[in-house]
Order: structure tokens, then sequence, then C-alpha cells
């Protein structure tokens, strides 16, 4: 097995998923995360560099001296940088950094990405890459990384949501169904991590929003907070269907069910057990009537986990997917 680095843009999510996750069942693995100047000299028995979404004049010029010293480099992506709402915050960023991926991509022997739907983008606005090798390593979950939750507080249920400023669209039409549920369900608690609360939700005794975590925490946080219900909707948009199911396999890790939008790649998950196509919501009244009946059928919430974790067991497991990884790298 050759040696491989894994050089993450930023100790973030994708960090986790995309980098740290994967090189730890990958034999010979250097995990690098540097801020400022790269350490080129930790890099002297390396074969492969795996770089991930890397953008700057200091980048490229790592980069290239990689390429000359004979390493074999992959570049990872795992957004559909082109197609960001407006909504998202994140946008400006990425349209500033969009030439630098462009330039530091093109100098690499392999772009990675996410999902299909995210390697059709690549092709149609990467011009660098439009004939050029591709490869889906889907992202996974690592059932020993993520503890599975102990139910704790038997006299209430908890609905929650987690994320970032960037979903605010995504979130505020199930967001203004929560008060309704919780008036006609009095031990429905909702929860949020990282969004701030809208003020229509602000000063409700029975829900409350914690704060952004350090990724490194967050799998043992997730599975502490006790959560019988997760929520991940999405708008329909270009975007979004590129995304992976993360949010999905985080929820099977710690074995709670979770009610997702039917887009890309939730809903693909879904549909890969019959019984999991219940979680998929099209209609705002499906998030309100299967939060209220998965809170009064805890029968089914158990099927639910046990087929979701299934699923991802069988399709996203660290291990299995790791090796994707090391077939790449070995064919360099």
């Amino acid at each position: 097995m050759r040696s491989v680095a894994w050089l993450p843009a930023w100790r973030d999510a994708c960090a986790l998923y995309r980098m740290f996750i994967p090189s730890l069942h990958t034999p010979n693995s250097l995990f690098i995360l540097a801020q400022g100047r790269m350490p080129l000299d930790m890099y002297c028995d390396v074969d492969v560099s795996v770089v991930q979404r890397i953008a700057t004049k200091p980048n490229l010029l790592a980069i290239q001296v990689m390429k000359k010293a004979g390493m074999k480099l992959v570049f990872d992506l795992d957004d559909n940088i082109w197609s960001i709402p407006r909504y998202n915050p994140a946008k400006e960023l990425f349209e500033q950094l969009k030439p630098g991926i462009q330039a530091c991509s093109s100098e690499c022997d392999v772009l990675t990405v996410s999902t299909q739907s995210l390697k059709v983008a690549a092709r149609k606005y990467m011009p660098a890459w439009r004939n050029r090798r591709i490869e889906v390593i889907p992202n996974s979950i690592d059932f020993d990384y993520f503890p599975e939750r102990r139910k704790g507080n038997v006299e209430k249920f908890v609905v929650a949501w987690a994320g970032s400023n960037t979903h605010s669209e995504d979130i505020r039409k199930v967001f203004a169904l929560i008060p309704s549920v919780l008036e006609k369900e009095p031990d429905i608690h909702f929860q949020t991590v990282g969004q701030k609360l809208p003020e229509t939700m602000a000063f409700n005794p029975r829900i409350s929003s914690k704060e952004f975590v350090p990724v490194s925490e967050y799998a043992a946080r997730l599975s502490s907070w006790d959560w019988d219900l997760l929520l991940a909707p999405l708008e329909k948009n270009e975007f979004n269907h590129s995304k992976s199911n993360i949010k999905i396999l985080e929820a099977a890790a710690i074995g709670s069910p979770i009610l997702v939008s039917d887009v890309g790649s939730y809903g693909e998950f879904m549909r890969l057990d019959s019984d999991l196509r219940y979680l998929l919501c099209s209609k705002e009244s499906d998030w309100r009537n299967k939060i209220i009946e998965l809170k009064h059928e805890p029968g089914l919430r158990n099927r639910l986990v046990h087929r979701m974790r299934k699923a991802a067991r069988e399709h996203f497991d660290a291990p299995k997917v790791a090796l994707k990884w090391r077939e790449i790298f070995e064919s360099l």
C-alpha cells in the first residue's frame, strides 16, 4: 500500500468525513491539518497526497512542488460550488475561490467527489475535467467513532435539527410548523445546534438552541444530546441535489430516526429499503404528521433505526468505503 498524506482545507465537517475518517481506515496514512505554510518536509516518504478544496497561490505552489517531487495528487471536492443559492452566505466566498480551485485542481491526477450529481456538475463547470478522471467516493460513517446514544429522559420526546446559517431557507417552512406541533403535543421539545432561532421560536420554553461545538467533539456530543428524532429539510435546487447523505448516516450511527426531504442523495438512501421511504417528506403536512406519529410509535422508531443502520453499514461503512480510496491510490 502506498503512503498517503491527507491535507484538509480546514478543521470542519468536510475534513472529518472526507479526510480524517478515511485516513483512519487507510494504511500508511498521514493526516496533516496545517495552518499557514504547508510543512512539505513532512512529506518526504509520501507517494500520494489528497488535497481538499484548496484555492490560494501558495496552495498552488505547494501542489507544484509535490508534483515535481514525484507525488501523485488527488483533489477532493464535496460541494457544488457553482450552484450555491443566493440565501447561502458561503456563495460570495466561493465565488472568489472558484478560479483558485480550478487552477489547483487542474494540477492533480484525479478529482474525487462525494456524489454522482456532483460529478456531473464538475464535468459541466470545470473545463480541465471535461475528459479527465473523476471518481465518486461517497461520504462514510465510522460506527466506532460515533457512539450509539442511550435514552436518558423518558419524560420528554426531543426533536432536533443541526446545521449552520447556510440552511436558512431550507429550514424556514419546517421551523414554522414546530410551534403548532409543540402546542398539540406537550411532551415534545425542540432543539437546534448552530442556527440562531427565529423570533417566533426564541421564547418558547420547550425550544432551545445549543452553540456550535468543535468538530473533534461532534461525534461524542451528538450521541449525548438524547435526540429522539432528527430533521433534515432541504429545498429542491441544484446545490442540494449534489449534497451527500451525511445527516442520515449520523442519525443511523447514533440510533435515531430522521425525517428528510426527498432530494438528491437523501431520497436515494431512503429508497435502499422500502420501509425507509416513510422517512421521506414531500409536503409540509408530512413533517407535522410524521413527527407526531413517530412520537407515539416507539416500535416504528426502533424498526426504522434498525433499517437505517443496516443500510448505512452495507453501503456507507467507513472501512468499506476506504477500500475505494485505496483502489484509487494503488492505481496511481
